[in-house]
C-alpha cells in the first residue's frame, strides 16, 4: 500500500543492476597508474636538491660536495658544501642573469668594487669562481660588472637567507621619506587653503 492509501504500481519491474561506468574506472585506473610510473620516473632520476638548493649557472647544487663535472666546461663539479646560497648577479634581470653559489649572502648593501673586495678578503667571494680580485682595484669596476660578471651588477643589495637564496631587499627610505613629505606638504596646503 502507497502513501494515503494509494495503490501500488503493480507495473513497476525489478531491474538488473550493473556497473555502468566500467570505461571511466578503467581510465581512472590508468591515469593513477601513469602518476605512479612519472613519480617513480622524477624521484629515481630526479635531484631534489636542485629545487630546495638552487643551482648555479654551471650546474653546480649550492650547498653539495657531490657536484659531477659537465663534460670539459670549466667551473662544473665544484665542491660547494661550504657555499649555500643562491647569489644572482643582476636582480632586475633574474632570467639573464649569472648566479653562482656563494658563502654568505651580502649583510649590507655594497656599492663600490673596494666594498665587493673587502667581502672576499673575509673570506666570502661574491665574484666569478677563480675571479682575479686585485683587477678590482687597477680596473674600471662598470667593466667587470654585469649581468654576466665576473662581479655583479651594483649596487648589491643587502640580502636576507630565508631561503637558500640571497634575495635582494633593496633600501626604499628615500623613496618612502620622499612620499611622507609630499603627503604633509599636500595636508599643509589644504589646511591654509580651508582657513582662507
Amino acid at each position: 500500500m502507497g502513501c494515503c492509501d494509494s495503490e501500488e504500481n503493480e507495473s513497476e519491474e525489478n531491474t538488473e543492476r550493473k556497473c555502468t561506468d566500467v570505461f571511466w574506472l578503467c581510465l581512472y585506473i590508468l591515469f593513477w597508474f601513469l602518476m605512479v610510473v612519472i613519480a617513480a620516473f622524477s624521484f629515481v632520476y630526479g635531484n631534489p636538491i636542485r629545487i630546495i638548493n638552487g643551482y648555479d649557472s654551471f650546474g653546480n647544487t649550492c650547498g653539495t660536495n657531490n657536484n659531477k663535472p659537465m663534460g670539459n666546461l670549466t667551473f662544473t663539479g665544484l665542491d660547494t658544501s661550504n657555499k649555500p646560497y643562491l647569489l644572482f648577479y643582476d636582480i632586475k634581470e633574474i632570467k639573464q642573469s649569472l648566479k653562482i653559489c656563494v658563502k654568505e649572502c651580502p649583510k649590507r648593501t655594497l656599492n663600490s668594487a673596494k666594498e665587493i673586495k673587502e667581502y672576499h678578503n673575509k673570506g666570502i667571494d661574491l665574484c666569478q669562481y677563480g675571479f682575479n680580485y686585485a683587477l678590482l682595484e687597477n680596473s674600471n669596476p662598470v667593466l667587470l660588472t654585469g649581468s654576466f660578471g665576473p662581479c655583479p651588477v651594483l649596487p648589491i643589495y643587502e640580502s636576507g637567507a630565508e631561503t637558500e637564496q640571497a634575495e635582494a631587499e633593496p633600501d626604499n627610505s628615500s623613496e618612502i621619506s620622499e612620499h611622507e613629505s609630499l603627503a604633509s606638504e599636500i595636508d599643509s596646503s589644504d589646511f591654509e587653503l580651508m582657513t582662507e
